[in-house]
């Protein structure tokens, strides 16, 4: 699940943290290229979490820029704009012990043992 808040075409370039840019826009789910996918893949596994909220900024040309990771980043004001179902998903995967139907491949992140 995924989402994006535009920043306002006259925000100055710096302004890349959505929380504090200026913007009127609610934020909206958005389609995750595959290799941004793999890349939070790799990561999550990498750094052997089981979730994490990341955070990118955009440029102009459609580039995705790694900003962070939160490891426990908070998702209630995204599932508002967006109506996507993080809370229950992320409920689901808990109560299935983060594992898939294999007994060893991590839902959330597809890492396997």
């Amino acid at each position: 699940l995924a989402a994006r808040k535009p920043v306002d075409p006259d925000a100055h370039p710096d302004d890349v943290d959505v929380r504090f840019a200026p913007s009127v826009s609610p934020w909206l789910p958005v389609a995750v290229p595959a290799w941004v996918t793999e890349g939070v893949l790799r990561y999550l596994r990498g750094a052997e979490l089981a979730y994490g909220a990341f955070d990118f900024a955009e440029d102009a040309d459609g580039v995705w820029w790694f900003l962070e990771c939160n490891q426990s980043g908070q998702f209630g004001f995204v599932e508002m704009d967006t109506g996507q179902p993080i809370a229950a998903t992320i409920a689901e995967w808990l109560a299935a012990d983060g594992l898939s139907a294999d007994g060893c491949t991590n839902t959330a992140t597809g890492a396997g043992c």
